[in-house]
């Protein structure tokens, strides 16, 4: 397995987590919602204030999901580049890969999520990310070097 896997997983999430923000910008287009670029956060946060129609309720997913990976990037990025920093370049592309593939399952869920069922589904993918990064982190602090 080539050793770039892991780096390149890393530009693969960023733009994974940046995509749920393009069919928010798409899903408020649609609702007749323009953006406020002198308070961005304040409109969107806003817009649940008023009657909510399917676009717009998509639109606040989609803004989930892009919070939630932002979120879950340093973590992941951690786990990646622990490896890496411990010569364990496979280890850093298994992790890499694993999580993308969750990722994009979990970005599916929440947008599509309008029921219970893929609302569930959403949350076990993003369990078994979790897992994934912990088992990884794990495994790059075992093979640290003693001092």
């Amino acid at each position: 397995m080539p050793n770039w896997i892991g780096f390149v997983s890393i530009i693969a999430y960023i733009v994974i987590a940046y995509f749920p923000h393009v069919i928010l910008v798409l899903a408020n287009k649609k609702a007749g919602i323009t953006r406020d670029n002198v308070h961005p956060r304040t409109q969107q946060n806003s817009v649940l204030d008023t009657e909510p129609d399917k676009n717009v309720l998509l639109a606040a997913r989609a803004k989930a999901c892009h919070e939630n990976h932002i979120e879950n990037f340093p973590f992941f990025a951690v786990s990646v580049l622990s490896n890496y920093i411990v010569g364990k370049p496979v280890l850093a592309s298994i992790c890499g890969i694993i999580t993308v593939v969750l990722r994009i399952f979990y970005t599916v869920f929440y947008i599509k999520g309008t029921n219970e069922k893929i609302a569930g589904l959403r949350s076990i993918v993003w369990g078994l990310g979790l897992i994934n990064c912990i088992v990884f982190t794990s495994l790059a602090a075992a093979n640290m070097p003693t001092l």
